[in-house]
């Protein structure tokens, strides 16, 4: 399984729906992508906890699209996404982020079947919470190279 790291990350700027369109053009059977939240509770599609030396949380998603928009790039929101990638891809959902882990499976519940989608974080309570209230929805717990096993 070929799973698009960001999207098309060598391509088009990372986690854009542009990145994403490259990914399925070149073959992919999933993307992976990185949520956050704003101040405004807006679950938007971004790797990184700042932006412009500015913590993302701390922002209202208008000010991060701006800032976005003047760096050259779309910042999607996840809804966006998961509207564009009906029927399309299949979704690696990487959850950076507590306490917003029940705004993020009901928006996936409400656009995708959920063989379509996975969601990963690093949190283990973030994926315990998911579990517990949506069994049915698939996660993966990510390990960095001091916790993964001796044969990863």
């Amino acid at each position: 399984m070929i799973i698009a790291h960001r999207g098309a990350l060598g391509y088009a700027k990372e986690n854009t729906i542009e990145s994403f369109e490259k990914a399925v053009a070149l073959g992919a059977d999933m993307i992976e992508f990185d949520v956050r939240r704003t101040k405004d509770n807006v679950l938007i599609v971004f790797h990184d906890e700042r932006i412009q030396d500015k913590p993302v949380n701390d922002l209202v998603y208008e000010e991060i699209r701006q800032i976005a928009r003047n760096q050259g790039f779309d910042l999607p929101t996840v809804e966006e996404v998961l509207k564009w990638s009906r029927g399309r891809i299949g979704l690696d959902v990487e959850l950076k982020e507590e306490d917003h882990e029940k705004k993020l499976a009901e928006l996936l519940i409400r656009y995708l079947k959920d063989d379509q989608f996975v969601i990963t974080s690093f949190n283990e309570s973030s994926l315990r919470i998911i579990k517990d209230d949506y069994p049915d929805i698939r996660v993966g717990l990510l390990l960095g190279k001091s916790d993964a096993p001796p044969w990863a």
